[in-house]
């Protein structure tokens, strides 16, 4: 990036975007942006508009979009260079020279030069952290646009006559620290991180506010985001709603003795002040969803529509996206859960909002389709189809959840799975619903907060079991101990307490059942609760966890696995199965109820497992070799429990065995869990690593793998 003469030959995104479709959408938003009236961003975004264009192949609204930054500012070096890039790609090459030429001149002899490349850099950082789709995988961009942001504020420091554009810098590296800051994994896991975000973030809006005029558009950005980081303080999960009281958290250093430190509770009078300085769409953004955040709808739709008067083209989707998230949430919280299904017979009228907040929501995800949008969507669908009594609006509120699903980084949306099982719940489709509901937990960030998943399934579970069923309890045990290590052991505890009062008998064979293998940290959580409880515990509640904890759980061994005959191979090779999993029967839960989850039922691949298709009769050794004949792939599931397992490694090397006597490369496939040690007989195969859970693209290359 240092050496980069042009936005072409940075490490954008668009690159990497999977359709034109994505590209057009990212357009329309840009020709909204290129009208603001802070010169360095409205400038910088016509530099994204015109790399774009030329990204679909309409080279000459590129070329037009680049010769107009040039007519406002004719020492651009990054015009300049784009414009030669583009009449380079038209075969205009002697036009292409003069722009190079000019380019030189500019960089030999300009008198302000400092300034023109430090802007020059500016709109390289600006560009860098457009997003053309959203991903957790591209954090790294932030924080490398801050950087090169920084290298800027640095060269320009103390010169009066580049305040302006360096307050512009300034606010856009807020913008990139509010989506750093804005995810949730980084406050939970991270607070000293954001803490020192927090710091810094405060740091460049006193500088902003110095800096500029009182009357600017950036000084009224300065007080609305003071209003939204007052709001959020630096310790915010974000699923917390306006009945939590965030005042007493202790004010940063900067903040003190400065005009703001009699804001810092007082995040309403931040937005006020800023739409008296100017109505700007920003400002009404964010003093739209503080509102939002407090319950208070109807004037949080108030704020949103006003955005919308002052744009109502498709690039201010996200007025539009609020503006719908508001009504939903108002619509939601006028009808009791218990009333949801039965919506039509509720006092409460909340079709016209419904069917604003769907209107909203298409024109959202037709611009920027995204699993956030598509849940939303997928709500409104649900209210409208009247517990599903209309087949037509239902399938509509499925398919919505289905197209987040398919959204980058859609399957890895915790929340989106979250409310896909609520609606399929709904529905009655509890099967499914359940499912949603585990990959909800599966994809939940470490030390989260969030609760609510994993104490619905465990309701769900309670369901299953209230006829003194045990069949279901292995099962549980599985997503309660997966959870266990997920949470943030306070909030897990303290909703496993509300919980255990209502239902003891149930957690007692739930924890007897964990008990039998807990880990260290588990067994101790395990007898803090029950020690909680004494109480409630009386003689047969402890014979009950007693004779929980000695089952060995095998007779649940097949009975939730989908039966092989059921499923055809997906395999072109003519083999009877596509794959045949090794594993110790210590490892059997995670086996049966999160792999073979996603390979069998979601992507219908057809396995082999030894404790549903080994057949009687035949002894363990010629059961494994008949099982490597006819499967296609070998699964090797190797933890610690594996690696000291006999069978496991008789199995591993006699797979190895038929690869090499045939010579089928790629035929054994280890997933490795954690830093489990690989026997030294595999050491020569690479392997997917995991943690409990197999991240979206890795399983995506474990099907890749099994599909060769």
């Amino acid at each position: 990036m240092e050496g980069a003469r042009c936005h072409f030959d940075l490490p954008l995104n668009v690159k990497t975007a999977r359709d034109r479709q994505e590209v057009e959408a990212r357009i329309t938003i840009l020709k909204g942006y290129i009208n603001g009236d802070i010169e360095p961003i409205r400038l910088a975004n016509k530099h994204l508009l015109g790399l774009l264009y030329y990204y679909i192949g309409q080279l000459d609204e590129s070329y037009d979009t680049f010769k107009s930054i040039l007519d406002e500012d004719p020492t651009n070096l990054n015009a300049l260079a784009n414009l030669a890039h583009v009449c380079r790609g038209i075969l205009s090459t002697k036009e292409a020279d003069e722009y190079e030429g000019i380019r030189n001149q500019v960089s030999a002899k300009a008198d302000d030069l400092i300034l023109i490349v430090a802007r020059f850099k500016a709109e390289h950082a600006y560009a860098l952290a457009f997003e053309i789709y959203h991903s957790v995988h591209e954090l790294r961009r932030y924080h490398e646009s801050n950087d090169m942001y920084d290298k800027c504020l640095t060269k320009t420091s103390g010169k009066s006559e580049n305040q302006y554009a360096r307050a512009a810098w300034m606010m856009c590296k807020i913008w990139n620290f509010k989506k750093l800051f804005n995810k949730n994994y980084l406050k939970e896991q991270h607070p000293s991180k954001n803490s020192k975000m927090y710091d810094d973030i405060m740091d460049l809006l006193l500088q902003i506010q110095k800096n500029v005029s009182k009357d600017s558009t950036l000084a009224a950005l300065a007080w609305a985001n003071f209003g939204y980081f007052f709001w959020k303080k630096p310790c915010m999960p974000s699923h917390k709603r306006g009945g939590d009281d965030l005042s007493g958290i202790e004010m940063p250093s900067n903040i003190k003795g400065t005009e703001m430190e009699k804001y810092y509770d007082d995040p309403k009078s931040c937005f006020e002040r800023a739409l008296k300085i100017r109505e700007n769409k920003e400002v009404l953004e964010l003093y739209g969803s503080w509102l939002l955040y407090k319950t208070d709808f109807d004037t949080a739709v108030n704020k949103f529509s006003r955005s919308i008067e002052l744009d109502c083209s498709d690039s201010n989707y996200y007025s539009y996206c609020k503006r719908a998230e508001c009504l939903l949430e108002k619509c939601q919280s006028a009808i009791a859960p218990d009333e949801r299904i039965k919506a039509t017979e509720s006092s409460v009228d909340i079709t016209d909002d419904l069917e604003l907040a769907l209107k909203d929501f298409e024109l959202v995800v037709r611009v920027n389709p995204t699993a956030y949008s598509y849940r939303h969507l997928g709500q409104c669908f649900l209210l409208l189809s009247k517990g599903g009594k209309d087949k037509r609006i239902r399938a509509k509120a499925l398919a919505a959840y289905q197209k987040g699903l398919a959204c980058l980084d859609g399957k890895k949306d915790s929340y989106l799975h979250f409310k896909h099982a609520e609606c399929l719940k709904e529905l009655g489709e509890d099967t499914q619903a359940r499912a949603s509901m585990q990959r909800s937990v599966e994809n939940q960030n470490p030390q989260t907060t969030f609760v609510e998943d994993i104490r619905t399934l465990m309701t769900w579970y309670i369901e299953l079991c209230k006829d003194g069923s045990t069949e279901n309890i292995p099962e549980a045990a599985f997503w309660y101990k997966m959870a266990f290590s997920k949470y943030k052991t306070e909030t897990f505890k303290k909703m496993t307490l509300t919980m255990i009062r209502r239902d003891t008998d149930f957690f007692l064979k739930l924890f007897g059942c964990l008990w039998k293998d807990a880990n260290p940290e588990l067994a101790e959580f395990i007898s803090d609760v029950l020690k909680d409880i004494e109480d409630l515990l009386s003689n047969s509640h402890l014979h009950q966890f007693l004779l929980s904890s000695r089952r060995t759980g095998s007779e649940t061994s097949a009975i939730e696995i989908k039966h092989a005959s059921a499923m055809r191979p997906r395999n072109k090779k003519g083999y009877d199965y596509d794959f045949f999993i090794v594993y110790s029967n210590r490892d059997e839960n995670w086996v049966k109820f999160s792999l073979l989850y996603h390979l069998e039922i979601i992507r219908n691949f057809k396995g082999l497992i030894h404790i549903r298709d080994f057949k009687p009769g035949k002894t363990i050794l010629e059961n494994i070799e008949e099982a490597i004949r006819h499967s296609y792939k070998v699964i090797l599931y190797i933890t610690g429990n594996f690696t000291e397992s006999d069978w496991c490694n008789h199995e591993a090397q006699t797979a190895i065995s038929r690869a090499l006597t045939k010579r089928e490369k790629g035929s054994i496939i280890p997933i490795r869990e954690g830093m489990t040690t690989v026997p030294n007989f595999l050491s020569n195969l690479s392997n997917i690593c995991i943690e409990g859970v197999i991240p979206e693209t890795d399983l995506e290359k474990l099907v890749q793998a099994l599909d060769e």
